[in-house]
């Protein structure tokens, strides 16, 4: 009887270790991550726009269209329509709208600036905080909400594996 016991404790007391180790693991990841994240800066010579690629501003200013217009239509901000915003981009692509005009699209999938368009709806209306007047601030809390808060949940879900 006193064998099952000293084999629980042992147990017990080896996956409390194991967490631990898990445990800082998990941290430095996270500090590594979030790190990356809040290093985010301008990057542009016209210093409007942290995005550090025609690939980022594509992608950014659809989210900036849907989530302040509700439309895939970039052309307010890729033109810079006297808000002080101006990431223009060469992944882009142009077509008729619903209104019979030309109007630019980015020419990225659609699938990964909607769902980051419906988190920035939430930041704007929780925090007041936007892509167009807080840039830099916005983006880093949502890159933060959408890695990191996904990542730490995964490597938790690893550890108790």
């Amino acid at each position: 009887m006193n064998d099952c016991s000293d084999e629980c404790d042992l147990a017990a007391i080896c996956s409390a270790r194991h967490w631990s180790i898990y445990a800082m693991i998990i941290l430095c990841s996270l500090i590594f991550v979030g790190g990356r994240i809040m290093t985010l800066g301008i990057t542009t010579s016209s210093g409007t726009t942290p995005f550090m690629s025609a690939n980022d501003r594509s992608r950014w200013a659809t989210i900036v269209a849907l989530g302040d217009h509700g439309r895939y239509e970039i052309d307010d901000v890729i033109a810079g329509s006297g808000d002080g915003i101006y990431w223009d981009t060469i992944d882009k692509v142009q077509h008729f709208g619903a209104d019979g005009q030309l109007h630019y699209y980015s020419s990225k999938p659609t699938l990964l600036p909607t769902m980051l368009a419906w988190l920035y709806r939430g930041v704007k209306v929780s925090t007041g905080l936007n892509l167009k007047e807080d840039t830099l601030k916005t983006a880093r809390l949502m890159l933060l909400i959408f890695n990191l808060v996904p990542w730490a949940i995964y490597l938790w879900l690893l550890g108790k594996i």
